[in-house]
């Protein structure tokens, strides 16, 4: 009788340990979900985000959708959420820091016509992208996992004391994705997964309008909107054998109908009669593309690992950005056409683990990644160009249940040359400059495997 009830009390506090244990893990969850949505976001190709885990920035996110050696499978590739064989936490983050510095010439139509001046100013700077992922075998070919994460995020932000403030000060684009999804494995080695995508968007449009020299009738339009959006993901992994695996994995296509407000202050507000003039009637409409990655990975031996990637995104969905009912010097809100012009693009990455001991792996890789944008339409709220990457990083195992990974990418940039005109109400603004751009990467992921 007293071994039974003493079995009893082993497996109540069995239980009561994992339940903690779950409950930590939900609780991790929930304040790392309030992160993301805090966090600001950065430059990527276009306004795409590769950094969905700080452990893939030292390999250049190589292999992608094949690996499937963490929680971060959830996103790349829900299918490989099978190998993941306990449950596993992966917390991380990327600090990019952005160079982009613009040189050039701005004339304004309405401040400063006839007289291009010149502008020397840098629109970049540090932005936190955190993320997290979970895991959770369900049986031995089911498992779930979540996800709360960044795919695409673009800010620029010019200072207000330039005429380039006639063109743009801030402009931010943010899509914070939950990710729910679940796996299935097949015999045969194969295994399916999907799951759904559920994007909060927020963007940020604003400028200066001016009337005559000297800044003195310099007026803000300041314009916010965001919107609920829906769509999905889903991915094939294939393991050949246990050295070589190879994975593709779809993420849809995210139509935003941005709502929100629309500000203009200062003497030209109300017709020209100074003041603010505010409207919660603005709308944005725009699409977040949809991408295909091809990955495979594969161990040549106890030492080496290699992988590779390939992205195709299909930004042609991207042609123009429509401010609909913006406040203005005009009696009434008036329409803002962006025309972007984007085409379809590749991204390639490959990169290599060098197993140096149980506890440490070193990691390096690089890829090559397309611009969207054309020296037509690219401006400077987004001076996208084609970029080369160049990562190297380091992995940790500092105890059997806890991997920590750090790493680190540079983006060589192409120059981005422009030259475009954009109306607004009845001024006209004129941008012909250059930047030169750059960018650094340092990612860091914790990867907790609760047995």
């Amino acid at each position: 009788m007293n071994s039974l009830v003493k079995q009893q009390g082993q497996l109540t506090l069995t239980m009561r340990n994992r339940f903690m244990r779950l409950n930590k893990v939900y609780r991790l969850l929930l304040v790392t979900g309030m992160a993301v949505g805090a966090a600001s976001v950065a430059q990527a190709s276009g306004f795409q985000l590769f950094e969905q885990s700080g452990a893939g920035t030292g390999d250049y996110h190589a292999g992608g959708a094949a690996e499937a050696n963490d929680a971060s499978t959830e996103w790349y590739n829900p299918a490989g959420m099978t190998r993941i064989k306990h449950q596993q936490l992966s917390v991380g983050g990327v600090v990019i820091n952005t160079n982009i510095p613009f040189r050039g010439t701005v004339e304004d139509n309405s401040v400063n016509p006839g007289s291009p001046q010149y502008v020397s100013t840098q629109g970049g700077g540090f932005n936190f992208v955190p993320n997290l992922h979970y895991v959770a075998p369900i049986s031995n070919n089911w498992a779930f996992g979540f996800g709360v994460n960044v795919p695409f995020g673009l800010k620029t932000d010019y200072p207000s004391d330039t005429y380039l403030r006639y063109v743009g000060t801030e402009t931010s684009v943010q899509a914070i994705d939950l990710t729910p999804s679940l796996a299935v494995r097949f015999s045969h080695g194969v295994s399916v997964g999907a799951g759904a995508d559920i994007v909060y968007t927020k963007g940020i449009f604003d400028q200066y309008a001016g009337l005559g020299a000297g800044g003195v009738n310099d007026t803000s339009s300041d314009n916010t909107g965001h919107d609920w959006a829906y769509g999905f993901h889903a991915g094939i992994l294939y393991e050949l054998n246990n050295a070589t695996r190879f994975g593709i994995a779809y993420h849809s296509k995210i139509v935003n109908h941005m709502k929100g407000t629309s500000k203009f202050s200062g003497p030209l507000a109300n017709s020209g009669n100074g003041g603010v003039e505010e409207n919660s009637n603005l709308r944005a409409n725009f699409a977040l593309p949809p991408s295909t990655e091809f990955s495979v990975f594969h161990t040549i031996n106890k030492k080496w690992d290699i992988m590779a990637s390939a992205q195709y995104t299909q930004w042609d969905v991207f042609k123009n950005l429509v401010l609909q009912n913006v406040a203005a010097l005009s009696s009434s809100d008036i329409d803002v056409v962006v025309h972007e012009g984007y085409k379809n693009t590749w991204n390639f990455a490959a990169g290599a683990h060098y197993h140096i001991s149980s506890k440490w792996t070193w990691k390096f890789g690089g890829g090559y990644d397309m611009t969207p944008s054309n020296n037509q339409d690219r401006n400077i709220q987004l001076p996208d160009s084609n970029r080369i990457a160049a990562s190297t990083g380091l992995a940790y195992q500092a105890m059997n249940n806890l991997r920590v990974d750090l790493g680190y990418t540079h983006l060589f940039m192409k120059n981005a040359h422009i030259n475009t005109t954009q109306p607004v109400d009845i001024a006209q603004s004129t941008t012909i400059g250059t930047v030169k751009g750059s960018a650094d990467i340092i990612g860091l992921e914790l990867t907790w495997t609760i047995v």
